[in-house]
This record gives C-alpha cells, structure tokens and sequence, in this order.
C-alpha cells in the first residue's frame, strides 16, 4: 500500500523546500520572453505584407483548433490536429493561374489555382502533435515556370510569401511515465502490488482511538492552476500551491499533546507501483488540546516540478498522553494534477 509505504519510511525520508527553486522559476520566465518576441516578430511581418499590397497578397494567416491562447503559447492536448489556414486575395484583370505552396513544418501541401479577376482563395494544411515546440508556418505565392527572366521579375512584384513562428503548449493530462524513475534529490521506491488509485480524502493508520476525529478533510487549488474540462494543470512559471485543510477533535477523555511528525508528498506513476517521495518543509505547531476542543488547520503546499499526475499527500502527526505516544496518523489526501507544458 501507498499509505504503509510512506509511513514505513517516514523516518529517513528527504526533507525539501515548500517552494520551487528560484533558478527554475527564472528559467520559465525566460523562455516566456522569447514567446512574447516571437508574437511580435510574426506581427511585424504580417504587417509589412499588408501595406505593399501586390497582385496576389496574403491577407489572413492564422493557426485554428487550437483549445486556448495563454502567455503567448497555442494549446493543445496531445495528438490534437492543428491547422494554418491562409487567405489569398487576387487583384489582377485577367485570370491567372497561381502556384500556391503553404506548410506547418515537414506538412507541406502545393496547389495549381486558377485566380480569376479580383478573386480569393483559402487553403488550410494540418498536423498533429504529442509534444510542445515551436512550429514554422508558410505560404508562399509564385508563378507557373516561363522564361527566367520574367519569372524573377514577377516573383518581386506581384507576389507575397509569409513565415510565422508559433509557440505550441500542451494540456498534458497523462500521468507520470515510468521512463522518469527515478527523482533526484527524492526518496524513490516500488510497492510489491499495484495500488488501488483513487481521488479521495481519508484518515490513516485506522483504526482510530475512540473519541480521537478528524474531519472536514478536502484540497483546494489555491493558485498556479489553470481548470481546463475540470482538470488542473500546473503552470511551471510560478509556484503550484494547494492548501489541505482539516479539524481534530479530542472526545477520547484525555488531554493530549500534539507534534508534526512529517507531511509526505508522493507521486504515484502510470503504473500504479513506482513512487516517488519527499517531505515537505512546513511549519505546525505543537499544542495541547483538551477533551472536549477541537482544533482547524490548514497548510498551503507548493508541488515540486516531479510531482504531477496521482498525488497524495499524508500528514502524519504524534499524539502524546501522559508523554506515552497514543497515536501517529492523520490525513491523507490524494488527487491529481496535470502539466501545462510549455516549448522549451
């Protein structure tokens, strides 16, 4: 089981930061820079082809189907088709028969049109992606082949070419590959049997001592989440944090001291058997609660990079009595959340 797991290894499990390191965050911002250039450059060029009009112009360009336009990136999920669509537009007085050449990287698509006067024409070319990048979209106009000469001199004036550059995201809703076991820096394990995944919030070790509750578990995505078809994506630009709340009420008769022992977050892998795992640096007080009082808490967890997909958190604390240890357990809490990736 995940939850014997953790608790079997509390003791020597690797402390970390409740905060993503600062060089990974400036990284993120960097690469959110050069997107934001690359949406001027396209900008720019599509602007120059519109005001030196010529007989036969690009006057629209765009990328469709894709889900959402965020931080200057198009996104998609995996093995979605996008497609760059290109309007053409012909001035001329004669019908003209036109070589029209447009791609989305290695998808290239080549068309004879025959324009006739003042005349327009679409055409859209698809690919599909697993992965973020960068893609280079073209439409290029020319003339049917004659003589040279004349071709070269048609090719300057009277027709257009156009290449963007788009920044392609992904809603990445799979679960952490076995390909990435194990986690630097992290404890990394393999449970005997498969663990029975499921998105709920519950107490461990049970049973409890009579009179000892807890309850009003839940997780609350605080910020750094974008809530895409009732799923929640990390932005790696900034940090995720989640806040788990719970209440302890004391009925057991007693008066009990009460410790943090650890706060466990785990990350379980598509196969239900690899983990990985760390402890993370939080701040619980240690307080005295009678008979008869509760206590509220919540804490406010920023997930680490490695940690997406199934994800549990166990906040296991000790219950004193009289300076003997009554109990060690609490909350556990898992659920899930996904990758907002970004071109690197």
């Amino acid at each position: 089981m995940l939850e014997e797991n953790i608790y079997k290894t509390l003791d020597k499990l690797p402390k970390i930061p409740n905060t993503k390191p600062y060089s990974e965050l400036f990284f993120e911002n960097i690469s959110e820079r050069r997107r934001i250039q690359l949406s001027r450059i396209n900008k720019i060029q599509f602007a120059k082809i519109k005001f030196i009009p010529k007989v036969i112009t690009i006057v629209d360009a765009k990328l469709e189907n894709y889900r959402a336009f965020f931080k200057n990136a198009y996104f998609i999920k995996p093995s979605d088709s996008l497609k760059f669509k290109v309007k053409y537009e012909y001035t001329g007085n004669i019908p003209k028969m036109i070589v029209i050449q447009q791609s989305i990287d290695e998808v290239t698509e080549t068309m004879n049109v025959l324009f006739m006067p003042k005349s327009t024409y679409e055409l859209e070319v698809a690919k599909s992606f697993v992965d973020p990048g960068n893609i280079t979209c073209k439409a290029i106009t020319r003339p049917r082949l004659e003589f040279p000469l004349k071709f070269l001199i048609d090719l300057i004036r009277e027709y257009n070419s156009l290449s963007q550059v788009y920044s392609i995201g992904l809603f990445d809703d799979r679960y952490k590959p076995v390909d990435e076991y194990p986690v630097q820096g992290v404890d990394n394990a393999i449970l005997d049997i498969p663990y029975s995944w499921g998105i709920e919030n519950k107490v461990y070790p049970l049973p409890l001592p009579n009179g000892l509750i807890f309850d009003n578990l839940s997780v609350n995505f605080v910020s750094g989440f974008i809530n895409y078809e009732n799923k929640f994506y990390k932005d790696p630009e900034t940090n995720n944090t989640v806040r788990i709340t719970a209440r302890i009420i004391n009925n057991t008769g007693y008066t009990l001291n009460v410790q943090n022992y650890g706060l466990v977050l785990s990350t379980l892998y598509e196969d239900n058997r690899h983990v990985s795992q760390a402890i993370i640096d939080i701040s619980f007080p240690s307080f005295t609660m009678y008979n008869g009082t509760t206590y509220n808490y919540s804490l406010d967890i920023n997930l680490p990079t490695w940690a997406y997909g199934k994800i549990a958190i166990a906040h296991a604390i000790n219950f004193f009595r009289n300076g003997i240890l009554f109990y060690t357990g609490g909350p556990f809490f898992c659920f899930e959340a996904f990758r907002l990736r970004f071109p690197s």
